[in-house]
């Protein structure tokens, strides 16, 4: 992804905001829970949030198909960010 593709979207949207999918370990029987509650907010912010930043801990806990899953589904309304730092 360009910088011209988030550029494009936060005119669109008149918005900066970049929001932070942070969790930690999950239980198996949460993930579906965790992916079904990430998807519905991202429904809810679309016309307000510019961009989504996926944290390590999410990506391990979720898993790589859930979170390309996400991405797939959102992609033209975000632009998507993979913190892959260990500790901050």
């Amino acid at each position: 992804m360009s910088l011209e593709k988030l550029d494009k979207i936060a005119e669109i949207k008149d918005s900066r905001l970049i929001l932070a999918i942070d969790i930690g370990v999950l239980e198996e029987y949460s993930l579906a829970t965790e992916e079904t509650k990430i998807v519905s907010l991202l429904g809810l912010l679309k016309d307000y949030v510019v961009g989504v930043k996926f944290g390590l801990p999410t990506i391990i806990s979720l898993g790589y198909d859930k979170v390309k899953s996400i991405v797939k589904k959102f992609s033209d309304e975000y632009y998507f960010i993979a913190d892959l730092k260990i500790a901050d």
